[in-house]
């Protein structure tokens, strides 16, 4: 699903960054992206034997399935990235309140390092808690991913443990964080960074 663009007036006072609606269009973009190993090692999955006709099916579901929120990072008009909300059914039975999870993709990595996903983050936590009804939102990221778990720390996340399971036969572990409606309320961050797109 798709609520509405988010503008993030706060990222940098000579660059543009924008929550946007996903579209296939931008398959030949993300393609790229997900054929990279360095990119797509701490997803989750395998997706080096997808094509560009997959990637078009992927990005017309981001706009389907119910059971998701989901946008893509746009910085002065070029697509860097996507963000979402899912297993919205999921984690919503296992707080017992309105609940979902963080997945961010930051494409390129020489974007990396910018802040780009964590303002996004914020923007996507401002509507999730403002304007989208949700009351928890968690987020996980491999234990060896640092950048990852730091920059949640760092946004105010609570780490909750370990959680263990298997990726492409593989077996891997998870640092899972939770951010609630009521410690976002008290964060610096919180309702200030994202506006609707005019």
């Amino acid at each position: 699903m798709y609520t509405h663009t988010l503008t993030i007036p706060s990222y940098g006072q000579t660059q543009t960054l924008r929550l946007v609606a996903p579209s296939p269009a931008y398959a030949p973009i993300t393609t790229q992206w997900i054929h990279r190993p360095e990119v797509t090692q701490y997803l989750g999955a395998d997706f080096s034997q997808m094509t560009e006709e997959d990637e078009v099916a992927h990005l017309q579901n981001m706009l389907d399935d119910d059971d998701r929120y989901s946008w893509m990072i746009e910085r002065d008009g070029e697509i860097v990235g996507n963000i979402e909300i899912n297993e919205i059914r999921k984690l919503s039975r296992k707080y017992g309140v309105t609940a979902g999870a963080f997945c961010t993709l930051i494409g390129d990595p020489k974007n990396w390092g910018q802040g780009l996903g964590s303002s996004a983050k914020q923007a996507v936590c401002n509507w999730a808690f403002s304007e989208g009804g949700f009351a928890m939102i968690e987020a996980k990221a491999y234990v060896q991913n640092i950048r990852s778990w730091n920059a949640l720390e760092r946004l105010g996340y609570r780490y909750t443990g370990i959680e263990q399971g298997e990726v492409a036969g593989e077996a891997v572990k998870w640092r899972v964080y939770t951010l609630a409606r009521a410690d976002w309320e008290e964060l610096s961050w919180a309702k200030h960074r994202m506006m609707p797109a005019p």
